[in-house]
């Protein structure tokens, strides 16, 4: 269930926000301040050189302004503790509310009494601290792989009164989200916006030369195509072929691409995987990562058992020490989803992190992790542009 904010930052309850910055231990000075800050506000319209009066306003945060994003967290932090029953997914103003439903008898009826009863206490929430919710631009979204999809019916969702609108897809945060669950409509938006920037590019390609053209590439289109690209990760190969066909046209718009060092999209991602797992893991792993915590093993060239597998890691050469634990796999019987899981970022990161080469590790002392991260990043796509 995909909810929204009326107004959000433009409805801020300045004395709300001031008893949860008292709360979180702002005192003296710093409160003098912000209260100043949420004083003796007004907005008036330029138009062609002339001004509009002043009006003034007693609730909300500048949009733009540095400090808005911090201070509309702070007023909206108790929201997750309203919601008792679902996940409470929560970015800025966009909350999303995600309930699972067992296959059993009554099962689907008992989610949606559950997440009726959540949004009744965050309309509830709303009335008391003057942030209301949109009930008529909330949306709700059955993501099944189940063959048995129209067969899946619930008692509607309400909030404030008003019915909740089931869709056929969700936007968020900039994604498409399909009944499916299996990002193939958002593959496809992708690559249909990617292609729409290329064909720009390609229209004035004449005037510029090989080096413009790969940096409006990069800026405009890749930019595109990469943005959540491990999120979308577990998209069928059908639909990131056709991301890789973009790529390929920017690269026949040049003169002599031989010249340029065009890493693939794939290795793009699993570079931006290594990435983000340097970030996430800290000696013991955040969130879904835990499961997979690096286990220390010693690098070693030579073989306890005979099998084609190992003899394929020795003709490879050493494995770096910190191995990463192979993700439980939770097969629900769904041979789709089980593919979808497989493909994603989750389920890859442990392979790819493994295959990283020991030598690489070893080439120089590394100071501070941003080196660290930037050099394994480099060693895969690299690693990839050979074996290519």
């Amino acid at each position: 269930v995909a909810l929204d904010f009326k107004g959000a930052f433009d409805k801020v309850w300045w004395r709300g926000l001031l008893a949860h910055l008292w709360a979180v231990g702002v005192r003296s000075k710093a409160f003098k301040l912000m209260q100043s800050y949420l004083s003796d506000r007004a907005l008036f319209v330029v138009a062609n050189g002339d001004s509009s009066s002043h009006m003034s306003i007693k609730s909300g945060v500048p949009q733009g302004a540095i400090w808005s994003p911090l201070l509309f967290d702070l007023f909206i932090r108790n929201v997750p503790q309203r919601v008792r029953e679902a996940l409470c997914l929560f970015y800025a103003d966009d909350l999303t509310l995600q309930k699972d439903v067992d296959r059993e008898e009554g099962a689907a009826q008992r989610a949606a009494e559950e997440l009726n009863d959540d949004l009744q206490r965050l309309y509830e929430f709303g009335k008391e601290w003057l942030l209301e919710f949109e009930p008529t631009k909330s949306q709700e979204l059955i993501i099944t792989n189940s063959a048995e999809n129209h067969k899946v019916t619930h008692p509607p969702l309400s909030m404030g009164g008003v019915i909740v609108e089931e869709k056929e897809q969700l936007e968020a945060l900039g994604f498409t989200i399909d009944p499916r669950g299996n990002w193939s409509l958002h593959a496809e938006a992708v690559a249909k916006e990617a292609r729409k920037r290329l064909g720009a590019i390609r229209r004035i390609a004449h005037m510029l030369d090989d080096r413009a053209k790969m940096m409006a590439y990069k800026a405009f289109v890749r930019s595109k195509i990469e943005y959540g690209n491990l999120i979308y990760w577990g998209a069928a190969e059908g639909y990131l072929e056709k991301l890789d066909r973009v790529q390929s046209s920017a690269v026949s718009m040049l003169a002599d691409s031989s010249a340029f060092f065009i890493p693939s999209l794939e290795s793009r991602r699993q570079a931006a995987a290594v990435g983000l797992t340097c970030k996430l893991l800290d000696g013991q792993g955040r969130g879904a990562l835990s499961e997979v915590q690096p286990v220390f093993a010693p690098p070693t060239t030579k073989s306890t058992r005979s099998s084609d597998r190992l003899a394929a890691q020795r003709a490879a050469g050493p494995q770096h020490p910190h191995q990463l634990k192979a993700a439980a796999i939770r097969h629900t019987g769904n041979r789709r989803s089980l593919m979808t899981y497989r493909r994603s970022y989750r389920a890859r990161i442990p392979e790819i992190w493994n295959s990283l080469d020991h030598e690489a590790l070893q080439q120089q002392r590394i100071e501070g992790f941003i080196p660290l991260r930037k050099q394994l990043q480099r060693h895969i796509v690299s690693q990839a542009h050979q074996k290519s």
